[in-house]
């Protein structure tokens, strides 16, 4: 188990890499980056998880983002699809859905709750930090749900980063009480737990942006699934996402759905026996115990979960500082 002093340096270490090396650091939206270009607030983000986990700016993606070629007026022409067959199987008729680019899941959620302004709005407790600021009304369970309902819900589930336990039941409310759906399967590429939903009929929209599965917060982006036919009002509005949805298609084709789960999950493990934490079913995470060395750097209001990413982009020089203190 490593100490807090030597957890503590290897911050350090991974903050100063990312103050002499901008291209490391993760995105170029404001709220994802540190305050300054100082080395202590670089550090304040690289220790925590203030807004959630962060991609990992491994070498092997950052490379493969770098090889795809994009020409805008090929982007501007091309027409948002992408094999529906790689996707994974959770028991959604993908063809039974338009794809569209998603400009970004905050647009998108917004056009869900215009599209139904008859209805309320709700989220369950423990949903991602934008959406509960952008809607009111927060529910503990599912007999709260009632026929005026709009439920926008992420897959796996914000809290903890895994599906819920009731999702199923969830959704057969939904259905029985006609309530539209919003799912976001953000975390779906990156997660070992892939759980085939059932009563999927009231599942009207269904968004996956890469800027988890992808270091690519600046042009955010990725595809959005509109349950056929689209209305005619939503037939307008790819405003901004084309090439997000463009980098997502290309990704799927060349790499494969699973392709940063899949490269990680060795990452994961020497991370996790260096930290002397348990594997998180997401690949960009670890599970610390109660009492735990590291207990105070963990995720507590998700179940003590701690973030893996820095240590996977820093990954040869925090091995090589910890081989020089000979501490593996």
């Amino acid at each position: 188990m490593l100490s807090k002093d030597t957890f503590f340096e290897l911050q350090w270490l991974m903050a100063k890499q990312e103050l002499k090396h901008p291209r490391t650091s993760y995105g170029g939206s404001l709220n994802q980056r540190s305050k300054s270009s100082s080395v202590i607030d670089i550090h304040a983000r690289v220790s925590g998880m203030h807004l959630g986990i962060l991609s990992s700016n491994a070498k092997h993606i950052s490379d493969w983002i770098d090889s795809v070629q994009i020409d805008l007026n090929t982007v501007d022409r091309w027409d948002c699809t992408t094999n529906t067959k790689a996707l994974p199987e959770i028991g959604l008729r993908w063809n039974e859905y338009d794809i569209r680019a998603l400009s970004d899941s905050t647009h998108a959620v917004y056009e869900f709750i215009v599209r139904n302004k008859h209805r309320d709005p709700v989220i369950f407790e423990g949903e991602y930090w934008m959406y509960d600021s952008m809607i009111d009304r927060k529910i503990t369970n599912i007999e709260q749900l009632n026929d005026r309902s709009l439920l926008i819900i992420s897959f796996p589930f914000m809290h903890r980063l895994e599906p819920r336990h009731d999702m199923n039941e969830i959704l057969k409310r939904c259905c029985e009480l006609g309530i539209p759906v919003l799912i976001d399967c953000i975390w779906l590429p990156l997660t070992n737990n892939i759980v085939k939903l059932e009563n999927t009929q009231c599942i009207e929209v269904i968004i996956h942006s890469i800027t988890k599965m992808l270091p690519l917060a600046g042009i955010k982006g990725g595809l959005c699934f509109i349950k056929s036919p689209v209305p005619s009002e939503m037939r307008v509005t790819e405003i901004t996402g084309k090439v997000g949805a463009y980098v997502f298609d290309q990704y799927i084709r060349q790499k494969g759905y699973f392709y940063v789960r899949n490269s990680h999950l060795a990452l994961q493990q020497k991370w996790c026996e260096i930290l002397s934490v348990n594997p998180h079913e997401l690949v960009f995470a670890g599970k610390i115990d109660n009492g735990h060395e590291l207990s105070r750097f963990a995720w507590k209001q998700n179940g003590n979960i701690i973030n893996l990413c820095p240590f996977y982009t820093h990954n040869d020089i925090c091995t090589e500082y910890l081989k020089d203190k000979k501490i593996i």
